[in-house]
């Protein structure tokens, strides 16, 4: 599962970051292993958290984040 299509208060972990434009994630510090909240959706963004950060994400780059629930 993709984290567009994760629901919403869920803890997820990252299992493969897959596309040339994860390397953006990479650099915010979200790799695999790590643990993410999906906390909101809008019409093209998703908000999560993870290592008591908050950032935004574009729905087409999180179609490239797999997680495990």
């Amino acid at each position: 599962m993709n984290l567009s299509d994760a629901c919403i208060n869920c803890n997820l972990m990252i299992r493969c970051l897959k596309g040339a434009d994860c390397q953006r994630i990479r650099e915010f510090g979200l790799s695999e292993g790590t643990v993410v909240r999906k906390i909101s959706e809008s019409h093209n963004n998703i908000i999560c958290a993870a290592c008591s950060v908050k950032v935004v994400v574009s729905k087409n780059l999180c179609e490239q984040i797999i997680v495990d629930d």
